[in-house]
C-alpha cells in the first residue's frame, strides 16, 4: 500500500520511530490498531442514552409465567422447522 501523508503527520511518525526505536511501519500499524479499537466503541453519551432506553423498555415488559414463555418458544421452533403458513396461505 502507498499513502500520502501531510508533512506534520510524517514528522510525527519519524519522531516516534526514533524515540521508540521502531520502524515507521510498526508505528503506523499500532496507531491504526489503536484507532480501530476506539472507533468501534460508542461515545460515552451514546452508550448512556442506549442504556437509558433499555432500562425504560425493560420495565414495560409484562411478566409472564415461565411455562407460557417456554410453550411459545417451542411453537416458534416448531414453526421454523416445518415452515410457517399464514392465514392467507391456507386458502
Amino acid at each position: 500500500m502507498t499513502f500520502s501523508l501531510d508533512t506534520r503527520t510524517a514528522a510525527r511518525i519519524d519522531a516516534l520511530g526514533r524515540e521508540l526505536g521502531m520502524p515507521k511501519s510498526a508505528i503506523v500499524r499500532e496507531a491504526v490498531a489503536g484507532y480501530a479499537e476506539s472507533a468501534r466503541q460508542l461515545p460515552e453519551a451514546e452508550r448512556l442514552e442506549r442504556l437509558r432506553q433499555f432500562e425504560e423498555l425493560v420495565v414495560r415488559i409484562p411478566p409472564r409465567p415461565r411455562r407460557d414463555v417456554e410453550a411459545e418458544l417451542r411453537e416458534l421452533r416448531r414453526s421454523r422447522r416445518t415452515g410457517w403458513r399464514g392465514v392467507s396461505d391456507e386458502s
